[in-house]
């Protein structure tokens, strides 16, 4: 939810790999107004955010996989 883990990873130099699946909304709590709200839904869908270029710009090895077929092999 925020790149302040990123930060600290990148400067304390921890190998770790961070999968990142996204769906350009926060479903628990989106689920969580369906319940309790009637559907009515606030701040819960955005945008797609470029994970991907976020992490790159932080000097992180990163990719954007779209089919998960593409990653055979890694």
């Amino acid at each position: 939810m925020a790149v302040g883990e990123l930060e600290t990873t990148v400067r304390y130099k921890v190998p770790l790999l961070i999968i990142v699946f996204a769906n350009a909304s926060y479903g628990w709590i989106k689920a969580s107004q369906r319940a309790s709200y009637g559907q009515r839904y606030f701040s819960v869908g955005f945008s797609r955010t470029g994970h991907a270029r976020i992490a790159a710009e932080y000097g992180v090895k990163s990719w954007k996989v779209e089919d998960p077929e593409a990653l055979r092999g890694y």
